[in-house]
């Protein structure tokens, strides 16, 4: 879908650097993944960043 830079920029384009973000997982990401994941939305600008275990579908939408 997007590497590295295009994932950071998407951010900055579609979202309000003000808010906070939280990044979804399922409890079988590895703990690098979202760390990474954690750091390039951090590196977008946004600093109230947490990390979720949850149910992810990423399918349609219904």
């Amino acid at each position: 879908m997007f590497g590295a830079a295009g994932f950071r920029e998407d951010l900055k384009a579609r979202f309000d650097l003000t808010q906070g973000v939280t990044v979804f997982h399922t409890a079988n990401v590895p703990k690098k993944c979202v760390n990474k994941a954690i750091k390039l939305v951090r590196q977008a600008g946004f600093n109230d960043v947490r990390a979720e275990v949850g149910s992810v579908d990423l399918g349609p939408p219904r």
